[in-house]
């Protein structure tokens, strides 16, 4: 038995971007863990209790358990932020938070590990992310792309990849690492592809042919584009329909990654 471990800064990016992947991985008799990285708090505690609710039962359906659902509970809109400071101080959240936290009462991570909530720093970041997969040593880890420009896309795939380095020199624990891409400009409308049920090459941004050409492909099993579009449904407070279906445009029969050397 496997053990995979889906990185999400928000919650909807697990079902947007690893669908079928979680479902595959049930279905082999795999455990699949889903740590969140933010809170989703960027408009407040009460939109954030909405994205938490949404996902949790997208996650349900998929057959995650609940037991399997980690928070961070860092705040939303800073992780990037966190990974350039410098100086380990505390950042305060766009919620005018400092300490981790989740807005519907189920623990984060580092309280359910130490028995407190820890500081919005660099440091603690670290360390969460640490702990959890020396717990959990998953054998495959997913998270967002390099190419991903959402700052706490771009921060949580640096803050990933530091950890496993670290992991991987000092501890020789190596995973397999696949990211995935889920924002390449502010313009919602040039990524993914709208027609067609086959996942295009990005437009607009510095990828090249060969790393295009180097993606690995899961395939969803028979009407997974129809389940897949009811899981983002869910998500009614990310207007799934806005942007010119930006969400919805993530329904395909594939789901793209690529390996990234840790």
């Amino acid at each position: 038995m496997k053990t995979l471990a889906i990185i999400a800064p928000h919650q909807d990016d697990e079902i947007l971007s690893c669908t079928y992947v979680m479902k595959n991985a049930i279905k082999n008799g795999d455990r699949v863990l889903v740590l969140f990285i933010t809170n989703g708090d960027y408009y407040g505690k009460e939109f954030a209790r909405i994205r938490f609710e949404e996902s949790l039962k997208a996650l349900l359906e998929i057959g995650i358990a609940r037991e399997n659902i980690y928070f961070l509970g860092y705040g939303d809109g800073s992780i990037y932020n966190l990974y350039c400071k410098k100086d380990n101080s505390i950042i305060i959240s766009k919620c005018l938070q400092s300490k981790t936290y989740t807005p519907n009462g189920f623990k984060t991570f580092h309280k359910i590990k130490y028995g407190e909530e820890s500081l919005y720093t660099r440091d603690f970041l670290s360390s969460d992310l640490g702990d959890f997969f020396r717990l959990f040593l998953p054998h495959e880890v997913y998270c967002p792309s390099k190419y991903d420009v959402h700052v706490d896309h771009l921060g949580t795939y640096c803050f990933v990849k530091q950890v496993l380095g670290y992991l991987n020199i000092e501890e020789k624990y190596k995973p397999k690492m696949y990211t995935y891409l889920i924002h390449i400009k502010k313009h919602f409308a040039y990524w993914p592809n709208r027609l067609g049920r086959k996942v295009n090459k990005p437009m607009g941004i510095a990828m090249s042919n060969e790393f295009w050409r180097k993606r690995l492909i899961v395939k969803g099993e028979n009407n997974s584009c129809k389940f897949k579009h009811k899981l983002i449904s869910y998500f009614i407070s990310q207007k799934p329909h806005a942007a010119y279906g930006f969400l919805y445009a993530f329904v395909k029969d594939e789901e793209i990654f690529w390996n990234c050397e840790i």
